[in-house]
C-alpha cells in the first residue's frame, strides 16, 4: 500500500473538521449525481459522501477511529507492504506510529513489512529511488 492515508483525517487537517462535516450535510441534501458547491472541489455529492463519511466503503484505513474494525485490512491474507513518506502532507500521525497501526491490524497477512521513505511526501515525487529500493527489497524478501 503506497501512502495509505485516510481521506477523512487528511482532509480535516487541511480544511478543518467543521467544513468537512458541513460538506457531508450538504451532500446528503443533494441528488447523488449533483456537483457539490465549488468550495468543496469538483466532486459529486455521492463521491463526497463516499470519501468523507466514516464507516463508508472508502474508509478503508480508519486509524482516525479507535473503535473501527478494519474489516478490509484484516481480511488480507497475502504478504503486505505499507510504504509511507515521512513528510506525507496528509499524515495526522507520525509515520512510524501509522506503520505500527497497520501492523497491528494486519494480523491475517502472510507477512507484514513497513517502510518509511525519508523526506517523501504523499506522491513520493523526488524520492522514487528510495521507493523503488523499498519495493525491490520487499519483493526479494517475500
Amino acid at each position: 500500500l503506497l501512502g495509505p492515508i485516510s481521506d477523512i483525517p487528511g482532509w480535516q487537517k487541511i480544511y478543518g473538521k467543521k467544513k468537512l462535516e458541513r460538506g457531508v450535510r450538504i451532500a446528503r441534501k443533494l441528488k447523488k449525481d449533483a456537483l457539490m458547491p465549488l468550495e468543496f472541489g469538483v466532486i459529486s455529492a455521492r463521491r463526497y459522501l463516499g470519501m468523507y463519511t466514516p464507516g463508508r466503503a472508502e474508509d478503508l484505513f480508519p486509524y482516525h477511529n479507535p473503535q473501527a474494525e478494519w474489516r478490509t485490512l484484516k481480511s488480507v491474507r497475502v504478504p503486505l507492504a505499507v510504504i509511507i513518506g515521512s513528510r506525507d502532507e496528509y499524515l495526522t500521525l507520525p509515520a512510524k506510529k501509522l506503520v505500527e497501526v497497520f501492523r497491528k491490524n494486519s494480523k491475517s497477512a502472510k507477512s507484514f513489512s513497513g517502510f518509511i521513505i525519508k523526506g517523501a511526501g504523499h506522491s513520493f515525487r523526488g524520492k522514487e529511488r528510495g521507493l523503488s529500493r523499498a519495493v525491490i527489497n520487499w519483493i526479494k524478501k517475500v
